[in-house]
């Protein structure tokens, strides 16, 4: 059975790991930003939910982030789209044939006889999962040996798609393990030892310095020459019509509804909360936009149990920081579109 980390766990590790864009693999240690919580609020449980909030508010201020803003507007008008435009090319990566009869059929999956694959150049999606015959794991210490070679072949192929390294702000590289048991049914059944059966790498992206939620490059390979998936969401970065400089929040200012939605959340139990300044998108088809937000991780402690422990998966609200839009992402629905992008979506 493979185990797969998802971005999802490489995005909360990156909440607290704000620091300037590099190409070079970071930790939730690397020192913080005031765009993040410090180091160490993951791991800080209690029950004074106005305690843990207050100690994990990001430090930025309305000036300075409005500064930010302003670099992330000048920074997405220069930038070009991915150097890929059509599945071809996106093909061409890969070494792998397309029927043309497929080629015209826009973002929708398509399955061929070795691979699945997405194209859509316009919300900058790509997507291929290639079928490969039945390869052997490798132990892990000869696996050891290759990770060079495959972390080189993952920054390479990165490159080749057109992922620009200056906006990658957290890059994470690591084994992808498999153990199995060959004989369950049996009463004193032992598993196998641990093997290694590829390696994934996942870059997320920040644009002017905040991280842009939802975009991201992940590559899995058993070697570096045989690719398993490669997933790219690098859309063009808009910034919605509500944000401008005169319109953007601190985080400190929504400390007492962040303090009550902790609270709901934990409901009495002690948790430890993790926060970013992110950049929210909003789909509003054919487009997406993006809002200043704060992405808030709410994390339960684990129970020990007689017959060991229960962690719960906890959750991840957002509070947008644009006046007038404060309760808008502060719900279950990620993709609420404001009013001004209706009436414009509407008169197009």
């Amino acid at each position: 059975m493979r185990t797969h980390r998802t971005v999802v766990v490489v995005a909360l590790a990156a909440l607290g790991a704000l620091a300037a864009p590099s190409s070079q693999a970071q930790t939730p240690t690397a020192p913080p930003s005031d765009l993040g919580s410090p180091a160490g609020a993951f791991a800080a449980f209690s029950t004074d939910y106005k305690s843990l909030v207050a100690k994990a508010l990001p430090p930025v201020t309305t000036a300075e982030l409005a500064r930010r803003l302003r670099e992330t507007a000048a920074e997405a008008a220069a930038e070009k789209p991915i150097a890929l435009r059509d599945l071809r090319s996106w093909a061409a990566l890969f070494d792998l044939k397309i029927d043309p009869a497929k080629q015209e059929r826009g973002a929708e999956m398509i399955d061929s006889e070795n691979a699945s694959y997405l194209v859509d150049p316009g919300a900058g999606r790509f997507y291929i999962a290639i079928r490969h015959a039945a390869t052997a794991p490798f132990p892990r210490q000869d696996f050891q040996k290759l990770l060079p070679e495959i972390r080189r072949a993952h920054e390479s192929l990165a490159a080749k798609i057109g992922i620009p390294a200056r906006q990658i702000i957290f890059t994470d590289f690591r084994e992808t393990l498999a153990q199995s048991t060959p004989q369950p049914k049996l009463r004193d059944a032992r598993e196998t030892a641990i093997e290694s059966v590829g390696a994934t790498t996942t870059q997320l992206r920040a644009v002017g310095g905040l991280l842009v939620d939802g975009s991201y490059v992940r590559i899995a390979s058993i070697d570096a020459r045989r690719f398993e998936m490669v997933d790219v969401r690098w859309p063009q970065i808009r910034l919605a019509p509500e944000v401008d400089e005169k319109s953007v929040l601190a985080p400190t200012l929504l400390a007492d509804r962040i303090t009550e939605r902790v609270a709901a959340t934990a409901g009495g139990k002690p948790v430890s909360v993790v926060m970013a300044v992110v950049l929210r998108p909003i789909h509003a088809a054919p487009r997406i936009y993006y809002v200043p937000s704060l992405r808030v991780g709410i994390q339960p402690k684990s129970e020990r149990l007689r017959d060991g422990y229960r962690t719960d998966a906890g959750e991840q609200v957002y509070f947008d920081l644009v006046a007038g839009m404060e309760g808008l992402a502060d719900r279950d629905e990620r993709d609420l579109v404001p009013e001004s992008l209706e009436r414009k979506r509407n008169a197009q």
